[in-house]
């Protein structure tokens, strides 16, 4: 089966100039969807999206293309609670047609100072010295936090002055910790950074090409299994999205006119509700209003305000952001996704609710608080997924129950059907390609050569620290394997040497 794919995006910086830098409504993150489906429904598709658009360019009095702007971003202040009724029904008749038609979703997000250290710390990988990817987060939330004017200059001028000027700042925030005697963690980062700057090149350029919008699409298509696609682009100037489509390996790939390709405008209205859903987010939080919580800072009031109409939407975009589809790799963020993981969490909180009667058991200040705490677990679970430095792949489990792992070997999800390594007193050694863990580490598990060929073994339990080991020091990026170790039992005692 055939599937087609349309690519837009949003808050799309091929240089980032000193006004927009400076200005207060400056969007920190670049957003690029994708929406998919099968040449078997294109024909209803397309007559349920004109037949809406028809509507809406009468409601709206729009001559022309109908596009995202027709909402615009100033209107997400409060959330769905800003809108008008029009604006409301707008939207829901939107989601319906992608719900209904179960159209395939991809979203990405990067903060563009992220994508800027991203490529300064290049070539520092993770690693039992240097945890790059925490390192990445904590520079670019300090200067996403404090807006440095002169970094921000600097990224402007595009010049050799971008790694002094970062660098200075740095050292101000550590001095400035170190003179109040507060956030050490921060104050650690920032010493960690500045002696990797201190190695970078001072003729540092940055590139805004966004392949990585590309990065995380490639394996949504591997873990939806479709291999027979065409990506269509919305055309722009210089043909650079293209390109970088195609350099990443991604295969008929073309670019295409809004104008004549419904496919590209249900993709323009994507990715606009995500991208103004986290402008609105990332200005829309204040203090608590109790001596208890009034130095936590908390989604504004105004946002909780919402009738049932509010709520149905909610419950719809939670669907379609969410649960339609869902996949490992149906977002694709950086680091640093603060805004967009909140998104993730209003959906969820209000979701949570049956019916209006239900929410309005509690008071604003309950929900604040409420959401509050489920953002912060959301960001903990993100932090202990950041320190996961092993490898993520789509997993297909084929009619025995049993898949592939990394290395070859075929592994069962029914751990018990596979034997344990022979190991007794007289030592025997054994190529090792990997070690890793069944269900929530409740059997370790090893891959080795058997007769040439990868094959799974499960570990007696007296090896189970070992095995934690060694998974903990791939953790931190250094991987062990493959390699040759020597498994005995000496005195009673089971032992494992790595030679």
């Amino acid at each position: 089966m055939e599937y087609s794919f349309f690519y837009d995006e949003s808050e799309h910086s091929r240089r980032l100039t000193k006004d927009a830098l400076a200005a207060d409504n400056f969007a920190e993150n670049f957003v690029a969807s994708i929406v998919g489906y099968s040449e078997f429904i294109s024909f209803d598709v397309k007559n349920d999206y004109l037949a809406f658009e028809e509507k809406y360019k009468k409601a709206f009095t729009i001559i022309g293309e109908l596009k995202s702007t027709v909402i615009r971003p100033k209107k997400y202040v409060s959330g769905l609670c800003s809108f008008r009724k029009e604006d409301l029904c707008f939207i829901s008749d939107l989601l319906d047609i992608i719900i209904n038609h179960d159209l395939f979703l991809y979203i990405c997000v990067f903060n563009k100072v992220e994508y800027i250290i991203i490529q300064l710390l290049n070539s520092y990988k993770n690693s039992l010295l240097v945890d790059a990817d925490s390192l990445k987060y904590s520079i670019t939330k300090l200067v996403s936090l404090y807006r440095p004017q002169n970094v921000y200059e600097s990224v402007y001028r595009n010049d050799d002055s971008f790694i002094y000027e970062l660098k200075e700042f740095l050292n101000e925030i550590k001095n400035e910790n170190q003179k109040e005697q507060k956030r050490e963690m921060e104050t650690s980062a920032i010493d960690q950074a500045l002696i990797l700057l201190e190695d970078s090149s001072a003729e540092f350029s940055i590139d805004w090409n966004y392949k990585m919008a590309f990065w995380g699409f490639k394996n949504y298509l591997s873990e939806t299994n479709i291999n027979h696609y065409w990506l269509i682009i919305d055309r722009e100037g210089d043909g650079k999205t293209l390109k970088s489509a195609q350099s990443e390996g991604l295969k008929n790939c073309q670019e295409g006119d809004s104008v004549n390709n419904e496919g590209l405008r249900i993709t323009d209205f994507v990715v606009g509700i995500v991208s103004s859903f986290l402008k609105a987010i990332q200005n829309s939080f204040e203090p608590g209003s109790t001596k208890e919580t009034e130095k936590l800072l908390f989604l504004k009031k105004r946002w909780f305000r919402i009738k049932q109409e509010h709520l149905d939407i909610y419950k719809k975009l939670k669907v379609l952001i969410i649960d339609q589809h869902k996949t490992w790799y149906k977002t694709y963020c950086g680091c640093y996704s603060d805004n967009f993981l909140y998104l993730i969490c209003i959906l969820n909180y209000f979701n949570s609710f049956d019916d209006i009667e239900q929410y309005n058991k509690s008071t604003a200040e309950q929900h604040q608080i409420n959401l509050n705490s489920l953002a912060v677990q959301a960001l903990n679970d993100r932090f202990e997924l950041m320190k996961n430095k092993l490898p993520i792949e789509a997993t297909k489990i084929d009619e025995e129950g049993a898949y592939y792992n990394q290395k070859g070997a075929k592994c069962y999800i029914n751990y018990r059907k596979h034997k344990i390594l022979c190991i007794n007193n007289q030592s025997k050694k054994y190529t090792v390609l990997s070690v890793g863990f069944f269900g929530k580490m409740e059997k370790a598990c090893i891959t080795i050569l058997d007769n040439n060929t990868p094959t799974c073994y499960l570990l007696p339990d007296e090896l189970m620290e070992w095995a934690f080991s060694v998974v903990a020091i791939a953790n931190c990026g250094e991987n062990l394997f493959p390699s040759i170790v020597k498994f005995g039992i000496m005195q009673g005692r089971f032992y494992a040497d790595i030679e």
